[in-house]
């Protein structure tokens, strides 16, 4: 279990983005096409306590199921890290086998309430993970991380609110 801030910007081009990257020495780590279901009960009890079950399938082939949970804060600014941030506790494992997946969350009770396929990029540079998103015609950079380093690589890449 790790904490994070997960920081979400709605952009126009990723082109500044990418060159930024390449500045600092950041590594692309895979790009493609992600498809992503989440899942709740029927009564949507997660829903319900604040947290969220998802499973994807990444471009490099990893099968990832992730539990995040808000984490209560009484600053949602973070002690003035960037407007739009949240505090998670995210449980990951990955697992070889896609489809058996997703008949076991059915068989424990879950059903697959969206799903979304999108293309993306994903960075690393200095322990933090710099996610481009094409969804539709929207574009997003998603920076994840501890605090102050989210921080720093967005003031970097000049996204900020």
């Amino acid at each position: 279990m790790r904490k994070e801030i997960e920081v979400k910007f709605k952009i126009a081009r990723f082109g500044p983005i990418i060159e930024r990257l390449r500045r600092v020495g950041a590594q692309l780590e895979w790009r493609g096409r992600e498809e992503s279901f989440y899942y709740d009960t029927i009564s949507q009890h997660l829903k319900e306590t604040g947290r969220v079950l998802g499973f994807r399938r990444e471009p490099n082939g990893q099968n990832v199921l992730t539990l995040k949970s808000i984490v209560p804060t009484k600053n949602h600014n973070h002690s003035g890290i960037l407007q739009n941030t949240r505090m998670v506790d995210e449980y990951a494992v990955e697992t070889e086998h896609f489809k058996e997946t997703h008949r076991l969350l059915r068989h424990m009770g879950y059903s697959a309430y969206s799903s979304q396929a999108h293309q993306k990029q994903h960075w690393s540079v200095g322990g933090v993970s710099v996610e481009l998103n094409t969804t539709g015609r929207k574009k997003y950079i998603e920076i994840k991380g501890v605090p102050k380093l989210v921080k720093q690589t967005a003031l970097f890449l000049n996204i900020h609110r």
